[in-house]
């Protein structure tokens, strides 16, 4: 179900358990489209009392390994470093590797478009 990079980052910090849970809320946040944690809970596939689910969910979602700092930024680093590793073909990617090398002399500001479907964006800003 997730890109093979995040299966890897998440498979480390997290036991199967929380691995299974995160695989669930993603699916269900993916086909129900609601983030309120009772919604969730009243449509979580397990055979517990509705309120069991409800802490259960939110036992779950403060986890210390959901931090930013330990699951998403190895994450984005690993997209950030095959988006821009990448051997430039064409005048194009060869200009925008020359802008990149002036990003790592200042700071990188890191704009995700959530509204794509296909694939993620990076846009930088300097």
């Amino acid at each position: 179900m997730f890109p093979q990079l995040y299966q890897k980052v998440f498979e480390t910090h997290l036991n199967p358990r929380q691995y299974l849970t995160l695989q669930l809320l993603v699916l269900m946040l993916q086909s129900y489209r609601d983030v309120s944690l009772s919604t969730l809970a009243n449509k979580f596939p397990q055979l517990i009392k509705y309120e069991s689910r409800v802490r259960n969910l939110q036992r779950f979602l403060d986890l210390p390994q959901l931090t930013a700092k330990l699951l998403w930024f190895p994450i984005i680093k690993q997209l950030l470093k095959q988006e821009w590793r990448s051997q430039p073909s064409n005048r194009q990617q060869r200009r925008r590797a020359k802008k990149l090398q002036l990003i790592h002399q200042g700071h990188l500001f890191l704009i995700v478009d959530r509204t794509l479907r296909a694939r993620t964006k990076f846009n930088c800003v300097k």
